[in-house]
């Protein structure tokens, strides 16, 4: 290594000449045999790159204060003396070395990561340095020869200790329920080996431990590492209690998270509703007999919409062609598309001139103002996958008779609302008043009774093609009943 060598490097790498600019310098499988003063002029550098070269010790790096990743693997390195000048180093990687003995890095209090895989490492006193590097969180000491079961209690005194990577050591081999015993006694861990820790796998491992090893807490006591190593050693510690408690601890996991998943279907399908309310009032608000309702009341009855699907399903709707409503099925209230589209047919054909309706769009306005049973007049079907949603007559008289005027409104409302039948429906942007039946009521003092064509009242009979206007008594009920003729249709 010399000065004109790491001059050429950094020219090749494209860095800058001036050598205290560089904050990285690649001087890795260069074969050099160690570290020379001349590294010194590089007082910027940030990450050192000396992989694949045959150091046999860290020298002269105290002239880089700034520096934070040093990579030293695959050298002859035996030990981790010569760092004391960096202070900020924040990832050490020594893998691949000959190093038997952890130490002389006490003092670098940001050191999180420290790799040191394939060295020479044996035993618990081997590693014993690591108790005063509170710092680090990341740690790989795979493929040593540890093998004393002491070793764990070094690891389990490091309180920042998150990643531990220990496989290839004959301690894995040793330690009975390896994998529980190193969660149980490192707590805090969130990946072993080759895999992570999730928190559930941590609650069960808890469990399993401080019931094997509860003897040795006592009675309400808590059992730490110390003590579940001692049971692990003794023999003292009770398998059938930890599993049982582990078991036990798993059913409360799975119950969790099914009350989780429920709880989040239920909020999701909560916000389905409310952005369904939201849709449904913007219809509602233009229904005919809905005129002049207040805004609280049409919330009301789209809330009242929203919860009562046609769909037996609440999660899946209506198939392509599948049946939503009957020929000849009451129509028990106001029926709305709220997705999809569905059409009408009768014996499996088209009807009403191949009427369609959308999703925002809706039928049985007129059967919300009468007692007289009305009946579907042919098959109402899905022409895609749709769903569909009923306001019913009680749900409307119910959710207004809580609202001053609403019930006056409807009652105001539904004598053009009974002129549109249940199948000449158009959209509520489009509506069209359509008579229903050239026959009238006329007021009568107690009753009311049906005018044929012909007799006179007021003008005399309609011209071709008219009807007579549509009068009602009992003016304060919204519930009438009504001649069948003022339903009959024109299919």
């Amino acid at each position: 290594m010399t000065a004109e060598a790491l001059q050429q490097i950094t020219k090749e790498m494209k860095q800058y000449n001036t050598p205290s600019l560089n904050d990285k310098l690649y001087l890795h499988f260069k074969g050099w045999k160690s570290i020379e003063p001349c590294i010194k002029e590089y007082t910027g550098v940030k990450a050192l790159w000396l992989e694949g070269n045959g150091l046999d010790a860290l020298q002269n790096l105290d002239a880089m204060p700034e520096l934070r990743c040093l990579y030293a693997q695959q050298n002859c390195i035996t030990e981790l003396s010569g760092l004391e000048g960096n202070l900020l180093l924040d990832s050490l990687n020594v893998a691949n070395n000959s190093i038997r003995t952890i130490s002389h890095i006490s003092h670098l209090t940001a050191l999180h990561t420290l790799q040191a895989a394939n060295n020479r490492l044996c035993g618990p006193e081997d590693i014993e340095h690591l108790r005063e590097c509170p710092s680090i969180g990341v740690l790989d000491l795979q493929n040593n020869k540890l093998e004393d079961p002491a070793c764990l209690d070094v690891l389990a005194s490091m309180p920042g200790l998150r990643v531990l990577q220990i496989q290839g050591n004959p301690l894995a081999r040793k330690v009975k329920h390896y994998r529980k015993t190193v969660v149980a006694r490192c707590g805090e861990l969130t990946y072993l080996d080759d895999r992570p820790v999730f928190e559930d796998e941590r609650r069960t491992t808890r469990a399993w431990a401080g019931a094997g090893a509860a003897h040795k807490a006592g009675e309400g006591g808590e059992v730490t590492a110390v003590m579940l190593a001692e049971a692990l050693a003794d023999g003292s510690f009770q398998m059938e209690a930890a599993h049982a408690a582990e078991k036990a601890e798993r059913l409360l996991i799975k119950q969790e998270k099914e009350d989780r998943d429920r709880r989040n279907r239920e909020a999701f399908q909560g916000m389905l509703y409310d952005a369904r309310v939201r849709r449904f009032a913007h219809v509602l608000a233009n229904v005919r007999l809905f005129e002049g309702l207040s805004e609280a009341c049409i919330l009301d009855l789209a809330a009242k919409c929203a919860g009562t699907p046609v769909h037996t399903n609440q999660v899946v709707g209506f198939a392509k062609e599948e049946v939503c409503l009957a020929s000849g099925a009451p129509v028990q209230g106001l029926y709305l598309v709220a997705k999809g589209k569905v059409g009408f047919a009768r014996q499996g054909k088209p009807c009403f001139d191949g009427q369609v309706l959308h999703a925002g769009q809706y039928f049985g306005e007129c059967c919300v103002c009468t007692t007289v049973e009305a009946a579907a007049q042919a098959d109402v079907v899905a022409r895609d996958y749709s769903e569909m949603y009923l306001l019913s007559k009680d749900d409307i008289l119910d959710t207004c008779d809580g609202h001053e005027g609403a019930i006056d409104t409807l009652q105001g409302n539904r004598g053009s609302a009974l002129r549109v039948q249940w199948h000449e429906c158009r959209p509520f942007r489009a509506y069209e008043l359509l008579h229903s039946t050239n026959s009238f009521i006329v007021e009568r003092e107690g009753q009311g009774e049906r005018a044929q064509p012909g007799e006179e009242k007021g003008g005399g009979a309609p011209a071709p093609g008219e009807s007579y206007p549509i009068e009602w008594y009992g003016k304060n009920e919204l519930a009438r009943s009504v001649p069948e003729a003022s339903f009959e249709g024109e299919g």
